[in-house]
């Protein structure tokens, strides 16, 4: 067998190898990201979440923080919420371990930060700046304003 023979054979493998072993797993982790988003809008629906941001979700009475059974739930009567942009500064500290700021890290974009207030509850969540990040905020905070007024969104 010739040397330019067994570079071919060794790329055949490789890439057998490479079908063999990633390609299922990246199918296992596409069911697993399915089943869970189908869980989400399932518990979503039964909740009757009208409007989801950050782990926080937001019904006709309550706000609820996260998905498991035991989430916080806070009754929406004298709510208000603020979103800020945050923009990343050249002082800002950068995170341990790494030599520099990335600029298309995480931790080089801007970030959304939503703070939530109101009777027994202190709430800030923040997302990394996207194209429609900001906007999504701003319209749960004004659902949050709204509804903290009147106790609830039908009422509102």
């Amino acid at each position: 067998m010739t040397a330019q023979a067994v570079i071919v054979t060794q790329s055949v493998v490789d890439v057998l190898y490479f079908l063999i072993i990633f390609v299922p797993a990246m199918i296992g982790m596409g069911i697993y990201l399915g089943i869970r988003g189908i869980e989400r809008s399932w518990r979503d629906r039964r909740a009757g979440v009208i409007e989801a941001w950050s782990e926080l979700r937001l019904t006709k009475t309550e706000l609820i923080e996260g998905y498991k059974k035991t989430a916080l739930r806070h009754p929406l009567i004298g709510l208000s919420a603020k979103v800020e942009v945050i923009q990343p500064s050249a002082n800002q500290p950068v995170a341990q371990g790494s030599a520099e700021r990335v600029a298309g890290s995480d931790e080089a974009r801007a970030h959304v930060r939503l703070t939530i207030e109101g009777p027994h509850t202190a709430i800030v969540r923040s997302e990394t700046m996207y194209s429609d990040t900001e906007g999504k905020a701003r319209d749960f905070a004004a659902h949050i304003d709204l509804a903290g007024r009147s106790g609830s969104l039908e009422a509102a």
